[in-house]
Order: C-alpha cells, then structure tokens, then sequence
C-alpha cells in the first residue's frame, strides 16, 4: 500500500516537472513578475491600512491631532525651501507624547478645554520665521515642547511672528 503512494506522488511530481520544463522563460518570467505584484500590493494594503487606523486616532484623540497639524507645518515648510525631511515630528519634541499631552494640559489658559480645541491654538513661543530651517538644532529648537504653549486663536493671530517677551518689575 505505502509502495502504491509512493508510485502516485512520484507520478505527480513527475507530472508537475514536466510541465514546469514545457513553460517557456516568458511565462516563467510573468509568473515572477505577478508574485511580486501581488507582494507590492499587499504592502500598499497594510499602508492603507496603517493610514486608516491613524486617521481615526486623529479623530478621536487631541494629543495626535495637534502633532499631526505641528507635523504638517514642518513638513509644508521644509517642503518649501527644498529640504529632505529625516525624521519624525515626534523625535523633535524632545519628551514622550504622553508628557508632551501633560505638559499642554497644565499650560491651558482658562477656559481651554480639549472639547473647544479650534477656538485655542498651540503656538510658538519663538516663531516659525526666527528659525534657520537649514541648520538641523534650529529646527529642533523650533519644534521641542518648550516652544509650544496652548494659546487663543485671536490671541495667536495678533502675535503672527512676534516674540512677545514679559517684562519683570
């Protein structure tokens, strides 16, 4: 009996080889080409994928939002003067994302609440346009969370590209 299996699968082998050597290079060429077609389009299915699943955290979590919306403002801006952006907008904030969401939470003015997040925006302390984008520490200066602070949109837009410094008595 097991000598009667052996003799199929051998057969069958036999089989699949013969027709493997009657293809020609052409169709063994397409068969390589549509593998790694299928493979390309697997990883475009788990980047679309990835994509969806940050989207809804922006949606649903503040924190993610505002460094997605700081992160698209480097990047506008980089992309302007023609330079190659190498990083994340998270390894510029010089803190985790957690400390960073705590340290906004602490330094909201009053009535700043994460349910009227549009009415208040997080501004730079020292402006975008003070800072040397070709120089790599000025845009970690620009970025890093000591930078930012939580202020009115009104408030924001009166300061534009000043440095609004507090005198002491």
């Amino acid at each position: 009996m097991d000598n009667d299996n052996y003799e199929d699968d051998y057969k069958r082998k036999l089989k699949i080889r013969q027709k493997y050597k009657q293809m020609s290079l052409k169709q063994i060429k397409n068969q390589k080409v549509n593998q790694r077609y299928r493979q390309m389009n697997n990883k475009k299915l788990q980047d679309n994928k990835i994509r969806k699943n940050y989207n809804k955290l922006i949606q649903e979590k503040l924190i993610y939002r505002i460094i997605n919306s700081l992160s698209t403002r480097i990047h506008t801006k980089l992309t302007k003067l023609d330079i190659k952006r190498t990083f994340n907008y998270t390894d510029l904030l010089g803190c985790s994302i957690k400390e960073f969401e705590n340290y906004l939470l602490e330094n909201l003015k009053e009535g700043m609440t994460c349910e009227n997040y549009g009415k208040w925006e997080v501004d730079h302390i020292i402006p975008f346009s003070h800072f040397n984008f070709y120089i790599y520490s000025d845009i970690i200066k620009c970025c890093e969370y000591h930078n930012l602070q939580p202020l009115w949109k009104p408030e924001n837009r009166e300061k534009s590209d000043k440095i609004i410094t507090i005198d002491n008595p």
